[in-house]
């Protein structure tokens, strides 16, 4: 079997947000007969859904991860002003401290999201769900059985990662924090001189919006017992659905 990487263009008629720039990156794997029976074409179509998906979270991540408080606190040398001559239509008020502060804890919050999601999605789904369908794979006796085992599984982490479209809703929730990150990303490595109260409330509102109908959709699915592999995610999500930030 033989995997290939491809970049292909994006589709012009379709709203492309930051965080589905990467949606070009494909995955082709050239599988031989007989086991293209098995991972056919509509196989490795879902497969890229995943890893599509996947690979937004991860850039989410590094985006975070890569943050230095270095970067925040700095001069910016496109508009060296000191922090005297900032409109006070800027800061409305709140010292740079108190700026920098609420980004540092702005940016936390962001990064519990993401590796909860991140350590659902690789853990709870592909590695628990992987260690499954190879235990069914190997009670398998003939071909039918194997494809038949092999449909189940890429079906259930499609399912399992959000991607079905009975689900949409959620992933679109959890989508516009991934957009919301870039975002975060691209105002701290401005410095704090270039970002005002009013942006930092406007992040940390539309955080809080998408974490509370995470949490509380999530919640209320594990009190009926309807989806128990979302247990983990929405604890995760609910021991951090509300901070009160005091300026």
């Amino acid at each position: 079997m033989i995997l290939d990487i491809t970049v292909e263009s994006l589709n012009p008629n379709k709203e492309i947000n930051p965080i589905n720039i990467t949606d070009c990156v494909k995955l082709q794997f050239k599988v031989p007969w007989p086991v293209n029976v098995v991972i056919n074409s509509q196989c490795q179509q879902v497969y890229n859904e995943i890893f599509c998906f996947l690979l937004q979270i991860k850039r989410a991540k590094y985006c975070l991860d890569e943050l230095r408080f270095f970067d925040l606190e700095k001069d910016n040398i496109l508009h060296s002003i000191s922090t005297d001559d900032i409109p006070i239509s800027m800061n409305d008020g709140l010292s740079q401290p108190a700026r920098i502060h609420r980004m540092q804890v702005l940016r936390m919050r962001l990064l519990h999201f993401v590796n909860s999601l991140h350590n659902y999605i690789m853990t709870r789904i592909l590695h628990s769900t992987g260690l499954e369908f190879k235990e069914e794979l190997q009670k398998a006796t003939d071909l039918d059985q194997i494809i038949s085992v092999h449909t189940k599984f890429v079906n259930k982490i499609h399912e399992r990662c959000l991607l079905h479209k009975k689900v949409a809703f959620l992933k679109e929730a959890v989508m516009r924090v991934l957009n919301l990150i870039l975002t975060f990303q691209s105002r701290w490595d401005q410095g704090i001189q270039e970002v005002s109260v009013k942006t930092i409330v406007v992040m940390e509102t539309e955080f809080s919006r998408c974490i509370q109908f995470l949490s509380s959709f999530l919640n209320n699915v594990i009190k009926r017992g309807s989806f128990p592999h979302l247990e983990s995610l929405a604890f995760a999500l609910i021991t951090s659905t509300e901070h009160v930030v005091k300026n």
